[in-house]
């Protein structure tokens, strides 16, 4: 599992969710890229690629390449939809119930940073800390 994350205000945690992650080192391939991702290929990996939009192309039978726009107005990267990639950012929108009350709750994930959710627990079921200075009964 990951280990808690501070609270930087964006991350579910800073929201009071108690959110179970695993750690998000899976291989993600270029077809599964979405506009806003960054993203490094294996032969550069210290050299982050944001994507601008991405688009299908099917070259022949069997033969699918996504075509990635970078920022700037250089051409675009074209890479075979299978192939992997390795992930910087890539925030998605899942939508979870709470494992007490089945609320349902939609909050934004950055699979790298934040981890892959796996269970959830809204914030009415989280205790409030307490207020500078009071002391707690815990």
């Amino acid at each position: 599992m990951t280990e808690p994350r501070p609270n930087d205000g964006a991350s579910p945690w800073a929201r009071g969710f108690g959110l179970v992650t695993v750690t998000f080192d899976r291989p993600v391939q270029a077809g599964a890229l979405r506009p806003g991702d960054v993203f490094s290929l294996h032969s550069a990996p210290e050299t982050p690629l944001v994507v601008r939009w991405i688009e299908d192309l099917e070259v022949a039978a069997g033969v699918d390449l996504v075509a990635v726009a970078l920022p700037g107005a250089g051409p675009r990267l074209h890479l075979p939809r299978q192939s992997t990639v390795r992930i910087h950012r890539m925030v998605r929108t899942v939508t979870m119930k709470c494992l007490i009350c089945s609320a349902t709750e939609t909050l934004d994930i950055d699979l790298p940073r934040d981890g892959e959710p796996i269970s959830l627990v809204c914030e009415r079921h989280i205790p409030s800390k307490p207020a500078s200075g009071e002391v707690s009964d815990v």
